[in-house]
């Protein structure tokens, strides 16, 4: 997995996240936002979902595939293992593995509501891609 920081927002939350390919810049990126939402370390592997997504360019794609993932969390399924098998031609495949998360077991720290395409960079720099995303709390 790749790595990433959250970065200063007013009223906001941001974060800025590296992949060593898009694939895991996509998966990290989905990681990044559920670990601001919830500690992944009290959530399992117990459920796996796919997702097929398609975006107008890479940016859309991001946004999509976040949103999707909080689609996901707004039934209560949290996921921690994110793989992203494919990129290309502005379609994502994925494998993600979670469980559905008892609340009164495990608390929200953030309720994030949407992925925003306010100030959303994707660039390739050193061999490394990476991204800033911001999300409406």
């Amino acid at each position: 997995m790749g790595s990433y920081r959250v970065i200063d927002h007013t009223a906001d939350i941001g974060i800025f996240v590296e992949g060593k390919d898009l694939s895991d810049l996509f998966s990290t990126a989905g990681y990044a936002m559920f670990s601001q939402m919830i500690d992944l370390r009290l959530v399992g592997n117990k459920v796996q979902k796919k997702v097929e997504l398609e975006g107008e360019n890479l940016e859309d794609l991001l946004i999509r595939w976040l949103n999707e993932l909080l689609y996901f969390s707004e039934k209560g399924y949290f996921f921690k293992n994110l793989k992203v098998k494919k990129i290309q031609n502005n379609f994502l495949s994925a494998s993600i593995y979670g469980e559905k998360v008892d609340f009164e077991k495990i608390h929200l720290r953030q309720e994030i509501k949407a992925a925003t395409y306010h100030q959303l960079e994707i660039k390739k720099s050193n061999n490394k891609w990476q991204a800033t995303v911001i999300f409406d709390v």
